[in-house]
């Protein structure tokens, strides 16, 4: 599992809401619990700028996390391969 301390928001600094990905699979209900909940918690402390692309289960990992120029990734990590996709970014954002 990917742990790290969080890192301050730039944007929430300028003015702007955070802009934030989800890694999350779209799939299966369980997924979609977890994206409800998340869709609850931005009402309440919102606004947030958020990108969600469809993802099946066991999908392989999009390439655009290398890319990312938000403030953060929420992700469900199903598998080593979309931990390393992850680390890619994480060693960006944290250094």
């Amino acid at each position: 599992m990917l742990r790290m301390s969080p890192k301050p928001i730039r944007r929430a600094r300028l003015g702007q809401p955070p802009k934030v990905a989800l890694l999350v699979e779209t799939s299966n209900a369980y997924a979609r619990g977890l994206l409800a909940g998340i869709e609850d918690y931005i009402r309440v402390h919102g606004p947030w700028s958020v990108y969600l692309g469809a993802r099946g289960r066991g999908d392989r990992p999009p390439d655009w996390p290398a890319r990312w120029d938000g403030d953060g990734i929420i992700a469900r990590i199903e598998n080593r391969s979309i931990a390393r996709a992850l680390e890619a970014c994480a060693y960006r954002w944290w250094t």
